[in-house]
Protein backbone atom coordinates (compact mmCIF):
# COMPACT_ATOMS: atom_id res chain seq x y z
CA UNK A 1 0.00 0.00 0.00
CA UNK A 2 2.96 2.58 0.85
CA UNK A 3 4.58 1.65 -2.10
CA UNK A 4 1.07 2.58 -4.18
CA UNK A 5 1.40 5.65 -2.57
CA UNK A 6 4.80 6.11 -3.52
CA UNK A 7 4.41 6.24 -6.67
CA UNK A 8 0.89 7.88 -6.89
CA UNK A 9 3.00 11.00 -5.13
CA UNK A 10 6.01 10.34 -7.94
CA UNK A 11 3.40 10.95 -10.61
CA UNK A 12 1.96 13.67 -8.84
CA UNK A 13 5.32 15.39 -8.38
CA UNK A 14 5.96 14.88 -12.37
CA UNK A 15 3.00 16.22 -13.67
CA UNK A 16 3.65 19.44 -11.14
CA UNK A 17 7.01 19.98 -12.54
CA UNK A 18 6.10 19.55 -16.02
CA UNK A 19 3.02 22.03 -15.78
CA UNK A 20 5.46 24.42 -13.85
CA UNK A 21 8.12 24.10 -16.79
CA UNK A 22 5.20 24.71 -19.37
CA UNK A 23 4.11 27.78 -17.64
CA UNK A 24 7.33 29.25 -17.86
CA UNK A 25 8.27 28.85 -21.16
CA UNK A 26 4.68 29.65 -22.64
CA UNK A 27 3.69 32.39 -19.93
CA UNK A 28 4.70 35.38 -22.30
CA UNK A 29 2.49 33.99 -25.45
CA UNK A 30 -0.59 33.94 -22.40
CA UNK A 31 -2.48 37.06 -23.29
CA UNK A 32 -5.13 38.85 -21.40
CA UNK A 33 -8.91 38.12 -22.79
CA UNK A 34 -11.03 40.42 -24.11
CA UNK A 35 -13.64 41.99 -22.22
CA UNK A 36 -15.87 39.38 -22.96
CA UNK A 37 -13.19 36.86 -21.46
CA UNK A 38 -13.30 34.63 -24.67
CA UNK A 39 -10.92 37.13 -26.58
CA UNK A 40 -8.28 34.99 -29.29
CA UNK A 41 -4.92 34.41 -27.27
CA UNK A 42 -3.42 36.72 -29.93
CA UNK A 43 -4.80 40.37 -30.85
CA UNK A 44 -4.03 40.17 -34.03
CA UNK A 45 -6.18 36.85 -34.75
CA UNK A 46 -10.40 37.76 -35.14
CA UNK A 47 -11.52 34.87 -32.85
CA UNK A 48 -15.92 33.72 -33.84
CA UNK A 49 -17.60 31.19 -32.41
CA UNK A 50 -20.58 29.33 -33.31
CA UNK A 51 -22.18 28.09 -29.75
CA UNK A 52 -25.84 26.30 -28.44
CA UNK A 53 -26.88 29.33 -26.37
CA UNK A 54 -30.24 29.39 -25.00
CA UNK A 55 -31.39 30.49 -21.18
CA UNK A 56 -33.53 27.46 -20.62
CA UNK A 57 -32.90 23.35 -21.37
CA UNK A 58 -33.25 22.79 -25.06
CA UNK A 59 -35.35 19.54 -25.70
CA UNK A 60 -33.69 19.06 -29.32
CA UNK A 61 -30.21 19.24 -28.41
CA UNK A 62 -29.13 15.64 -26.10
CA UNK A 63 -25.88 13.80 -24.97
CA UNK A 64 -25.40 10.73 -23.57
CA UNK A 65 -22.20 10.37 -21.35
CA UNK A 66 -20.56 13.20 -23.22
CA UNK A 67 -21.42 11.84 -26.96
CA UNK A 68 -23.90 13.80 -28.64
CA UNK A 69 -27.18 12.29 -29.14
CA UNK A 70 -29.57 14.70 -31.49
CA UNK A 71 -28.37 17.81 -32.62
CA UNK A 72 -30.73 21.06 -32.25
CA UNK A 73 -31.54 22.33 -35.69
CA UNK A 74 -33.62 25.17 -34.01
CA UNK A 75 -31.50 28.12 -35.75
CA UNK A 76 -32.50 30.96 -33.39
CA UNK A 77 -30.64 28.92 -30.67
CA UNK A 78 -27.04 28.99 -32.47
CA UNK A 79 -25.66 32.26 -31.72
CA UNK A 80 -22.78 34.44 -33.47
CA UNK A 81 -19.76 35.45 -31.21
CA UNK A 82 -16.71 38.18 -32.19
CA UNK A 83 -14.70 38.60 -29.10
CA UNK A 84 -17.20 36.87 -26.94
CA UNK A 85 -20.04 40.06 -28.12
CA UNK A 86 -23.03 38.33 -29.75
CA UNK A 87 -23.80 39.42 -33.29
CA UNK A 88 -26.66 38.88 -35.68
CA UNK A 89 -27.04 37.66 -38.96
CA UNK A 90 -28.10 41.45 -39.86
CA UNK A 91 -24.84 43.16 -38.64
CA UNK A 92 -22.49 40.79 -39.11
CA UNK A 93 -20.54 41.99 -42.27
CA UNK A 94 -20.51 45.52 -40.73
CA UNK A 95 -19.21 43.85 -37.48
CA UNK A 96 -16.22 42.36 -39.54
CA UNK A 97 -15.78 45.25 -42.39
CA UNK A 98 -14.84 47.14 -39.11
CA UNK A 99 -12.37 44.89 -37.46
CA UNK A 100 -10.73 43.90 -40.66
CA UNK A 101 -7.67 46.07 -40.45
CA UNK A 102 -6.82 45.78 -36.37
CA UNK A 103 -3.46 45.05 -36.06
CA UNK A 104 -3.03 43.85 -39.39
CA UNK A 105 -2.12 45.20 -43.41
CA UNK A 106 -3.90 45.10 -46.41
CA UNK A 107 -2.94 42.11 -48.44
CA UNK A 108 -3.01 44.17 -51.74
CA UNK A 109 -3.52 47.64 -52.12
CA UNK A 110 -5.37 47.09 -55.58
CA UNK A 111 -8.01 44.98 -53.74
CA UNK A 112 -10.11 45.02 -50.09
CA UNK A 113 -8.67 41.45 -48.91
CA UNK A 114 -6.84 41.48 -45.32
CA UNK A 115 -4.07 39.16 -44.00
CA UNK A 116 -5.74 39.24 -40.61
CA UNK A 117 -6.05 35.51 -39.55
CA UNK A 118 -9.32 34.14 -38.28
CA UNK A 119 -10.75 31.10 -36.04
CA UNK A 120 -13.92 30.21 -36.67
CA UNK A 121 -14.70 27.99 -33.08
CA UNK A 122 -18.06 26.10 -34.02
CA UNK A 123 -19.68 23.44 -31.25
CA UNK A 124 -19.45 19.93 -32.84
CA UNK A 125 -23.40 20.34 -33.80
CA UNK A 126 -23.76 23.96 -35.11
CA UNK A 127 -25.76 23.62 -38.09
CA UNK A 128 -23.80 23.62 -41.81
CA UNK A 129 -26.30 26.75 -42.37
CA UNK A 130 -24.77 28.95 -39.85
CA UNK A 131 -21.16 27.13 -40.70
CA UNK A 132 -21.49 28.51 -43.85
CA UNK A 133 -23.08 31.92 -43.71
CA UNK A 134 -20.24 33.25 -41.67
CA UNK A 135 -17.65 31.74 -43.77
CA UNK A 136 -18.93 33.40 -46.54
CA UNK A 137 -19.52 36.44 -45.06
CA UNK A 138 -15.77 36.24 -44.30
CA UNK A 139 -15.09 35.49 -48.25
CA UNK A 140 -16.93 38.38 -49.49
CA UNK A 141 -15.56 40.51 -46.95
CA UNK A 142 -12.14 40.09 -48.21
CA UNK A 143 -10.84 37.36 -45.63
CA UNK A 144 -8.75 34.98 -46.28
CA UNK A 145 -7.04 33.11 -43.79
CA UNK A 146 -9.73 31.16 -42.05
CA UNK A 147 -8.86 28.39 -39.68
CA UNK A 148 -12.02 26.50 -38.46
CA UNK A 149 -12.00 24.09 -35.67
CA UNK A 150 -8.24 24.23 -34.49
Amino acid sequence: MKKIILILLGILTLFLISAIILFAIYKDKLHDTDEGGCGSPDKSILLINISHNVDEDCSELRYSKGILVQKCDIIEHWKIEIRGEQVGEGVLLERLMAEKFINTEKADSSIESTNRSVILRCDSSAPYKTIRFVLETLIKDGYWKILVNP
